[in-house]
């Protein structure tokens, strides 16, 4: 539900998704637009501090620090891919 920008990862509009959500089991359609209502919207930063919360519960604590951290860094390589293609093009065309 994210798109690359030039200031890293950024929500991307409904029409740049690509992704879907299938409900399975007893989970309904209710459900799966829930989550996308959720979370489509929501900057990088939004997302991290609310997966960082003590209310959302995993089996290994240190791997959820550890993915927290890889959401922060995928976003700076984002925005450093970003800005390389933008120096490259100025080069490029001078």
């Amino acid at each position: 539900m994210q798109q690359a920008g030039p200031h890293g990862l950024e929500p991307a509009p409904e029409e740049k998704r690509r992704c879907s959500v299938t409900p399975i089991h007893h989970a309904s359609e209710v459900m799966a637009s829930e989550l996308v209502r959720m979370w489509a919207h929501r900057s990088i930063g939004e997302a991290r501090e609310l997966l960082a919360s003590p209310d959302v519960t995993v089996t290994n604590q240190a791997d959820k620090e550890l993915q927290l951290l890889k959401l922060l860094e995928l976003d700076s390589l984002v925005s450093e891919a970003f800005a390389s293609c933008a120096e490259a093009e100025r080069k490029g065309g001078a």
